[in-house]
């Protein structure tokens, strides 16, 4: 599930990206929000897998 997630955030960021240089100013506030969501959800797939990796084992 995460990696389908992952992949629909890189393809936000894609489309963002694609759509920043848009005319018309509510597509640029769209692609804007595109590239905000999809890199804010990758930073918490990383910080949530960093203090994964910190917790000590309870053996």
């Amino acid at each position: 599930m995460k990696q389908k997630l992952a992949v629909t955030a890189i393809l936000m960021i894609i489309a963002g990206f694609g759509m920043i240089h848009s005319t018309k100013g509510l597509m640029e506030i769209v692609s804007l929000l595109l590239i905000g969501t999809g890199t804010a959800y990758l930073l918490f797939l990383l910080l949530s897998k960093k203090q994964q990796d910190n917790r000590p084992d309870k053996d």
